[in-house]
């Protein structure tokens, strides 16, 4: 595991003291004495101790060494030090590995009572690198020991799934999980619901959504069962998001409406828990919907509302998100152009921070889409192309048939009608075979064929 920086110094601002727990109360769930370190005689056991103690209370030993460090960093070092005393000095300190991942980190410091795990403020905020390496070390370390590492292999997996989008590795490791556990285990129930939200993000439908049903199911046997707090919160959370896929299928079937009551009912459930991370993409979701159904007004609505409380927790990657949407919908509105331009850029721009593949290849397409509108048909083109390459290279169903489409527009402007005869036949036949060309989809793509070619959007307010 790589050392962050040794003993490197945690940022003492206000925001750190907000997020994160007091590092005496961490020490006693470790089992961590300070003042009984001493009597440890090896010394460089000792002190990978010290370093876990000068890290969690952030003494002036760690204060002069880094500075803008982010809040939850700290940690990291401790995970490394633990690692250190397992590799190094043979100690078993998986329980107190799974304690630091464990640790509650508050992303709204106006709301105490809303934490959620160390693990998940790490994917949250796109931290999957940082996060695979400290998966890495542990199933490493512990392999040939008699600790339960199916945690860990769900967490490796989820962390493959953003930001790069790592489709057939996830896709691996949950199988893995599913393959050596009871069908009733928690840890297949969890990989189960994991995979099929993971296949419906990348347009495998049919698979994802038989999983989906069945998870939901079992979770639903599992809340009717005692649960501690945290687990009921986890289970709790984890079937708002399956709920959350269901929309996006309902939607890429054209049953807007029925998404629309479900993301009304979901938003008003995630506004009653107050966690705001996950009120925030249900909000993008409805906000997406209105833009489908051409309520765009109240599709800015949603979207601003959503972006408000991204920022309030300074999330990047949905910051990025939302304002590829919020282009989206300038764009379908044809006004105002040179708002739609930056926000698309500004999208793009976040998402190449993190080295979001997805993210990037939808960038990608809207920036063709707008230099498609600019009568730039070559810049447009590039972009298109690069779209589906990437689009490709990750996995992305749903995007290729878009893609496709994309193309098919640039070669019928460029007048070269026999190809893109044969791009507009490769996208219908791409979403035939993920099973969703239906009547609304079919139209979708002729409307919009019409639009970008001969047409103008009405405002529809």
């Amino acid at each position: 595991m790589k050392k962050m920086n040794n003993l490197a110094e945690i940022n003492n601002s206000s925001e750190a003291d907000n997020i994160t727990p007091k590092g005496e109360s961490i020490l006693t769930k470790l089992g961590i004495v300070p003042s009984a370190i001493k009597s440890i005689k090896q010394r460089s056991k000792r002190s990978q101790y010290v370093a876990i103690i000068n890290w969690l209370n952030e003494t002036d030993a760690v204060k002069t060494q880094i500075t803008a460090l982010k809040p939850v960093e700290k940690y990291l070092n401790v995970l490394y030090h633990l690692h250190q005393l397992c590799v190094s000095k043979g100690e078993n300190t998986y329980p107190q590995i799974k304690t630091i991942l464990n640790t509650p980190i508050y992303p709204e410091p106006s709301r105490p009572n809303s934490s959620i795990p160390l693990y998940e403020y790490l994917i949250l905020h796109g931290q999957t690198k940082e996060l695979l390496e400290v998966c890495d070390n542990i199933l490493c370390a512990f392999q040939n020991t008699e600790n339960d590492l199916n945690e860990i292999l769900i967490l490796k997996a989820r962390a493959f799934t953003v930001p790069n989008q790592k489709a057939e590795e996830a896709i691996e490791l949950f199988e893995e999980i599913r393959s050596k556990c009871p069908e009733n285990s928690q840890y297949y129930i969890e990989a189960t619901a994991r995979l099929a939200i993971h296949e419906i993000n990348f347009g495998i439908y049919d698979k994802g959504m038989a999983k989906l049903n069945h998870s939901l199911s079992q979770i639903e046997a599992l809340l009717k069962s005692p649960l501690d707090s945290d687990l009921r919160a986890k289970w709790d959370g984890l079937k708002t998001d399956l709920l959350e896929r269901l929309g996006i299928y309902k939607m890429s079937l054209g049953q807007l409406q029925e998404a629309k009551v479900l993301y009304t009912e979901l938003i008003a459930e995630r506004k009653r828990t107050g966690m705001t991370h996950k009120l925030i993409s249900a909000l993008v979701l409805q906000g997406v919907l209105m833009k489908y159904l051409r309520h765009y007004d109240q599709a800015i609505a949603y979207l601003t509302e959503a972006k408000e409380k991204a920022l309030a927790i300074d999330h990047e990657l949905y910051l990025a998100w939302i304002d590829h949407h919020l282009a989206w919908v300038y764009l379908n509105q044809n006004e105002p152009f040179s708002l739609a331009e930056k926000l698309a850029n500004s999208a793009l721009e976040g998402y190449q921070k993190f080295d979001a593949q997805r993210g990037i290849s939808d960038c990608e397409e809207q920036q063709g889409a707008i230099h498609f509108r600019k009568g730039d048909i070559d810049q447009a083109e590039k972009y298109f192309q690069q779209a589906l390459n990437r689009r490709k290279s990750i996995g992305n169903l749903p995007g290729v048939g878009s893609s496709l489409r994309d193309l098919a527009h640039v070669s019928w402007r460029k007048k070269q009608y026999f190809k893109s005869t044969k791009w507009f036949v490769q996208a219908v036949h791409q979403h035939y075979k993920l099973g969703r060309l239906n009547e609304f989809r079919f139209y979708r793509i002729l409307h919009q064929f019409y639009i970008r070619l001969f047409g103008k959007r009405n405002r529809n307010k």
